[in-house]
């Protein structure tokens, strides 16, 4: 279900504003980038389980928790100073539904019946893993420059699409 949600259904309301595939470079930039999350928020789960509550308390609280987090990161700082544009507006609300929510469901519920840490992080490395491939994140040296997080109506579709 991960793996069509950023691999299949992302990708779809996603555009490349032209910019250059660097396919390895951005696999290994998206894992990381996932990794580093599935660690932060590894770490709201853990603080949670140290208060001594039920382990479906702690998967509810950290699904609430990380998409407040998530939702606000996003929102203030990464769409908006890091992010190359790749958004289409229509799509934002099915991301969260089809991509970003089944997410953060199946794999805190695999955490809670598990507790396999290790799984949940390897998950998150290879959500946005396929997420940096599909936006055609650039690299470093490229001479690529524009608005981070500038989003589009679909109507204005230009460049090279992702999975149009």
């Amino acid at each position: 279900m991960i793996f069509v949600g950023y691999a299949v259904i992302w990708p779809k309301g996603t555009f490349t504003d032209g910019r250059i595939a660097h396919p390895v470079l951005s696999l290994v930039y998206g894992a990381v980038w996932g990794i580093c999350q599935g660690l932060l928020f590894l770490s709201f789960w853990a603080g949670l389980e140290q208060l001594g509550i039920a382990v479906h308390w702690v998967a509810i609280i950290s699904y609430v928790l990380i998409a407040a987090y998530n939702g606000c990161w996003h929102h203030f700082f990464w769409d908006v100073y890091v992010s190359p544009p790749h958004n289409y507006s229509e799509w934002n609300g099915k991301k969260v539904l089809f991509c970003h929510t089944p997410n953060l469901l199946i794999c805190l519920t695999y955490l809670a019946l598990y507790g396999n840490a290790g799984i949940y992080v390897l998950l998150q490395g290879l959500a946005l893993a396929a997420s940096a491939r599909a936006m055609h994140f650039p690299a470093p040296w490229d001479d690529y420059r524009a608005e981070a997080g500038r989003e589009r109506p679909i109507a204005e579709k230009i460049g090279s699409v992702s999975g149009a």
